[in-house]
């Protein structure tokens, strides 16, 4: 039993070691940029709470038209989505195994919102705020749940709806 144990342990810090060696943010600190970096500056703020409102993000979401007042019919499915595959991560208002919900559409644009549920692993590997948000969160990864656009629309809206 303590065998099949030390094989897991050895197994996950494999793969944590793998995707950390795949991990290249965008930021441009010159050639010889370092992972350590990205580290120390994220160990006084951490990317979950530290506001930007000009990413994108990287994947398929670059522009997202957004009507002032929150469509509380797409919020309510929204709310459905998050309740059922959301959850397990994230919580509204306190900090999980990943960030708080509530106040994000006020730290984040609606397109890196959606590209982060839609795109996670890529934008880890790409994108040098989701790098801090892995980074804050002991390097565990977000999980590519399969939503569709219209379902991470609809995620959006209920962060929408819960922040305004």
């Amino acid at each position: 039993m303590e065998e099949k144990t030390n094989i897991k342990l050895f197994k996950l810090l494999l793969m944590s070691t793998t995707m950390l060696s795949f991990c290249q943010p965008k930021k441009q600190v010159g050639a010889d940029f370092q992972f350590e970096e990205v580290i120390a500056e994220t160990q006084n703020k951490t990317g979950a709470e530290r506001i930007d409102l000009d990413s994108k993000g990287v994947g398929p979401i670059s522009v997202v038209e957004l009507d002032q007042i929150v469509n509380q019919e797409m919020a309510l499915k929204g709310k459905a989505v998050f309740d059922l595959k959301c959850v397990a991560c994230h919580k509204v208002e306190e900090r999980f195994m990943g960030p708080a919900m509530k106040g994000v559409t006020k730290r984040r644009t609606a397109e890196w919102i959606m590209n982060m549920i839609l795109n996670p692993n890529e934008m880890v590997n790409k994108d040098s705020l989701a790098m801090e948000v892995f980074i804050a969160f002991d390097g565990m990864p977000m999980s590519n749940m399969g939503l569709t656009e219209k379902e991470a629309r609809e995620v959006l809206e209920y962060f929408r709806s819960i922040d305004s």
